[in-house]
């Protein structure tokens, strides 16, 4: 199971296969009300607007945007001098937080959330 940096899980609604071989989460993935709280607090690590983070010893551009009160928010990372990109919407929902990756696994997209660093 994926956990978060303090060791919990991460939460997800779906466990699709992973095509792309640099995103390798660590294992199987299921959701559970801790991890719903984890996945709010790696939501929450990820500063506001442009940023730039090292994922898995490369660096990306990233944005993040947070709309309708802070109810929804977009994430869109991309590689720089590279070509892989990682996108998602998020909802916060009566359940917590749920995540809509953009053309990609929700493996990838978790993935990046648990082993991005900021600064």
């Amino acid at each position: 199971m994926s956990q978060a940096s303090n060791g919990k899980p991460i939460a997800s609604t779906a466990r699709p296969a992973s095509t792309d071989a640099r995103a390798r989460p660590s294992a199987d993935l299921a959701p559970d009300d801790s991890a719903t709280r984890d996945l709010a607090l790696l939501l929450e690590r990820l500063p506001e607007d442009y940023s730039e983070v090292s994922y898995r010893g490369r660096r990306y551009a990233m944005t993040r945007r947070t709309f309708n009160r802070g109810r929804s928010l977009k994430v869109f990372a991309r590689e720089l001098g590279g070509n892989d990109v990682v996108s998602l919407n998020g909802y916060l929902t009566a359940r917590g937080w749920q995540l809509k990756p953009c053309e990609m696994s929700e493996h990838k997209v978790l993935d990046f959330l648990v082993h991005c660093k900021t600064g």
